[in-house]
């Protein structure tokens, strides 16, 4: 019964000391703890899927230039057995699709231009 205050008094102490000194140490802790969990959550990040992503995406570079090098011979090599060339033909086609757009569009234009001049009568 004796000893019943004095407990008391150090118990509230503590608990007053604990309730103070450890926000203050938690906040310090996090603030120290942060840039070191970005790195990490970045690190890790990146080095499964964005290295990745660069890795696959320099590939298919790779594979695709290699491949319009080769068809880029091939056409040279027959260029100088054939007079037409792949990119012709690939010219006189791009040349006709975009000369039926433009006669689509005159169409259009026709036809709304017609709309209107028996709107204005």
């Amino acid at each position: 019964m004796i000893m019943w205050p004095f407990c008391f008094i150090f118990s509230t102490m503590f608990n007053i000391a604990n309730s103070i000194s450890y926000p203050v140490i938690w906040f310090v802790r996090e603030i120290l703890a942060a840039p070191f969990r970005l790195v990490s959550c970045t690190s890790k990040f990146c080095s499964r899927d964005f290295f990745d992503d660069i890795v696959d995406l320099l590939r298919k570079t790779w594979s695709i230039g290699s491949s319009l090098y080769q068809g880029g011979s091939a056409s040279r090599a027959l260029a100088l057995t054939s007079e037409t060339t792949i990119w012709g033909s690939l010219w006189k086609d791009l040349y006709q699709i975009l000369s039926a757009v433009r006669s689509i569009l005159y169409g259009f234009v026709v036809f709304f231009s017609t709309c209107n001049r028996h709107r204005l009568r």
